[in-house]
């Protein structure tokens, strides 16, 4: 069971998880306040949604007594993989 609650976390974690992306200089140094405040909220909302998306389904899966196997979850994660792959590269 800790193996499938393992796995399980693992693959929540990979559908959330985005490339690293490259730091940049900012062109403008002088950013307003109302920014920076905006810019922290949307990141702390981000975080609070991918830590829901991760644990509904595994408080799911505790409470039935349902876990996938490997192999049931193995095609779901490579189909999203190879997507989030390609959808966060704004290049």
């Amino acid at each position: 069971m800790k193996k499938n609650l393992l796995l399980c976390l693992l693959v929540a974690l990979s559908c959330v998880a985005a490339p690293a992306a490259k730091k940049e200089k900012k062109q403008n140094a002088a950013i307003d306040a109302y920014t920076k405040n905006t810019h922290r909220t949307g990141r702390i909302f981000v975080l609070m949604f991918c830590v829901y998306i991760m644990v509904v389904p595994l408080v799911i899966c505790a409470v039935y007594g349902v876990w996938p196997t490997f192999k049931q979850m193995l095609p779901g994660a490579i189909a999203i993989l190879s997507i989030n792959g390609r959808s966060f590269d704004f290049r």
